[in-house]
């Protein structure tokens, strides 16, 4: 008899990915003779890999959430992913829909089930009455965990974490700094993040730039401004397990961008991260980690704006200084 098989539909982004870890290594305890198969892009499967978990992979054609992210190309992602799972014909013993509910795509989740369905009800579909209700304003950890157990899957928010406990007493030496976001809404501005990665490496850190394909201009900009040499530049030039292994080796993240912020979280690294439309209180790091800091001025806004979100411009460069200045995350004064 074929085993049984379990179905995650998800987000496509990398930070996604890491905050539903303890929902999925959830599932795999809940669910362990059940073949498991998640969506996921063919540049992060590689996650999926260490976690042995099967990845039905989403091609660049079909990822739409690169540099000029916009909630309509997920949405455009979305349906390509499920008409290609449709057409396949499989169906599945569970689906887990990790993701926010949309009317447009509910029926068509819950027809891939031949047995049981786990996701939010949507409020315009009235079919969808008896499954738990969706809360944008949790935190993103918390939405996952909440879903689970109202199926009755318990979630350890310990298995967040791909790293073990470690101190974080020594001084930072090596700062990844990270220009890009996911849209123009969070993108801080390529001058200020090229003042405070100066800023750092007068005061003798080594600062590494990160980015993704779209983000090489931004960061050949902050590098040059900067004046570092050009191998403090990784942008564009890592995959995703290269680029765990450069914030493993690293004491800091700054960045914009929750994808790299996230790499650090679940790595144990110190963060800290600029937020502009959307609260860290959602997509944050997780409540109450010392090692991690958000800086947020209190606007709501579009996460996929098509310009700068107002709040975000904001934080100065000094606001970052000062919020390294008060961890006492580095020896000596910034001078920007």
């Amino acid at each position: 008899m074929a085993p049984a098989r379990l179905l995650v539909i998800r987000n496509s982004g990398l930070g996604d990915l890491l905050m539903e870890l303890p929902a999925l290594k959830a599932l795999r305890r809940h669910f362990p003779s059940h073949e498991m198969f998640v969506t996921c892009p063919d540049a992060l499967t590689p996650v999926l890999d260490l976690l042995d978990i099967a990845a039905i992979p989403v091609t660049e054609q079909e990822d739409r959430s690169k540099p000029a992210a916009a909630a309509r190309h997920h949405q455009e992602t979305d349906r390509i992913i499920l008409d290609r799972l449709l057409a396949e014909g499989t169906r599945y013993d569970v689906v887990v829909a990790l993701r926010v509910p949309r009317t447009a795509l509910i029926e068509d989740l819950r027809s891939l089930t031949r047995g049981s369905y786990l996701g939010f009800a949507d409020p315009d579909l009235s079919t969808s009455g008896g499954l738990p209700h969706f809360d944008e304003t949790v935190h993103i950890l918390a939405r996952w965990s909440g879903l689970l157990a109202a199926f009755g899957v318990p979630v350890d928010q310990d298995d967040l974490y791909l790293a073990p406990e470690h101190s974080d007493d020594r001084a930072v030496h090596r700062v990844i700094v990270h220009p890009g976001a996911a849209s123009p809404s969070r993108e801080w501005p390529v001058e200020r993040w090229a003042r405070l990665s100066r800023a750092l490496r007068l005061a003798g850190l080594e600062v590494l730039l990160t980015g993704g394909p779209g983000d090489v201009g931004k960061a050949e900009r902050v590098r040059i401004s900067a004046g570092l040499e050009p191998a403090a530049d990784r942008s564009g030039a890592t995959n995703v397990l290269e680029l765990f292994e450069l914030v493993r080796q690293s004491d800091l993240v700054i960045s914009g961008d929750t994808g790299i912020a996230h790499v650090a979280t679940v790595l144990r690294r110190r963060s800290l991260t600029l937020f502009g439309p959307m609260p860290p209180s959602r997509w944050g790091p997780p409540p109450g980690t010392p090692r991690h800091h958000a800086l947020w001025t209190g606007g709501l806004g579009d996460a996929y704006g098509p310009s700068v979100h107002p709040g975000l411009l904001e934080i100065e460069v000094s606001d970052v200084v000062a919020a390294l200045a008060a961890r006492s995350w580095i020896d000596g004064p910034l001078v920007v």
